[in-house]
Parts: structure tokens; sequence; C-alpha cells
């Protein structure tokens, strides 16, 4: 069984690689500081669940890969 299939619910779009980022704003002149190689979007109760959602991940098996998880929050005024 692959990393995917034994996830579960957890995993809710596996998502895609991403190109070079551009930059929009009144300066927008210089490099981007964050380099993001993909994403994909997962569903756990809380910080103790994406940790054991992440257990095994492939990307984790890489010298010095790591993986940056942000919470979705609720659009203000929406």
């Amino acid at each position: 069984m692959n990393y995917v299939n034994c996830r579960g619910g957890g995993i809710a779009d596996l998502g895609n690689p991403v190109g070079s980022p551009v930059t929009v704003g009144s300066d927008s002149s210089g490099e981007p500081t964050s380099h993001v190689g993909g994403y994909s979007i997962l569903q756990a109760e809380d910080e103790d669940g994406l940790r054991k959602l992440l257990e095994g991940h492939p990307h984790l098996h890489m010298p010095h890969a790591s993986i940056t998880a942000y919470e979705f929050l609720p659009m203000p005024g929406m």
C-alpha cells in the first residue's frame, strides 16, 4: 500500500507541483523569499493529528527535506 492510500480521509486534495512564483504588489521588484515545490491540502483535527498524518511521507526521506503546513483561516467578513 502506498503512502496516499494508507492516510484515510486526511488528504483532502493531493495537490500538484508548482512553477516559478510571480510577485504582484506595489513593490514587486524583488526575488521571492519562499521556494515552494508543490502543495497538498490535508485535513487534521490538530497539530498532533497533522504530525501523524505526515509520518512516513516520502518527501521526508530526502536529505534536508521539510514540509511546512499552513492552517486555513476563515476569511474576515464572510
